[in-house]
């Protein structure tokens, strides 16, 4: 189904007898994290222990001429993360890309999947929002998000000017990821019952001195 997907969408470009606009291959692309809705992004976030993030994710485009603004009408990534200190909860598309839509996660293996399509004239912007995922933290430790191309082998990022952006965002081997560090800490009451936990041994321990002296 995937591949019957991108064929209509290189059909539909050809036949508009668009082309790949080779001026634009200066792009500047980037996949971005934000917690805010775009107003910032990030590529560091701490949690509380037991405390939920979503996070979204973006296309960005830097350069003030933005290939971006052709119509951003297919996009794919897959994520890797290591296990341990947190699990996802969600993982999902952005409206304007809920064509054939994929949010799939496997927190046993640490993968994630995201992928949508837009039939219509694209999503024109400079930054432009593919969807979001949902991280709980379990226990103290850090966990690093890795987002990719979803295929090596196929266009995943495709503009309605028939503009293939996969290896300005990856690279020519479409291996380049984005990261994104999530480090989960106690709460503040628990370092706060710990230092009266020790303080009272440390003084229980100085009576015992003085006893015995």
């Amino acid at each position: 189904m995937k591949n019957c997907v991108h064929r209509a969408l290189l059909l539909v470009a050809l036949f508009t007898g668009t082309v790949a606009n080779r001026s634009k291959a200066h792009a500047e692309l980037l996949i971005r994290y934000s917690v805010d809705d775009g107003i910032s992004f990030i590529n560091e976030l701490t949690l509380n222990v037991g405390q939920s993030a979503d996070v979204d994710i973006y296309v960005d485009d830097t350069d003030p001429f933005s290939v971006l603004e052709e119509g951003l009408q297919s996009m794919g990534l897959r994520g890797t993360f290591n296990t341990g200190f947190g699990q996802i909860t969600s993982v999902d598309w952005d409206d304007n890309f809920s064509s054939f839509p994929k949010g799939e996660f496997d927190n046993a293996t640490g993968t994630l999947e995201l992928e949508g399509f837009n039939f219509g004239g694209g999503v024109s912007d400079s930054t432009i929002r593919l969807g979001s995922f949902t991280f709980k933290t379990t226990t103290a430790g850090t966990t690093t998000f890795e987002l990719g191309d979803l295929t090596v082998d196929e266009t995943n990022f495709l503009t309605s000017e028939n503009t293939e952006l996969d290896l300005f965002l990856f690279g020519a081997d479409r291996s380049e990821t984005y990261g994104l560090t999530i480090s989960a800490v106690p709460e503040p009451s628990m370092f706060a019952g710990l230092a009266i936990t020790s303080g009272g041994i440390l003084l229980r321990r100085r009576r015992r001195g003085r006893s015995g002296s």
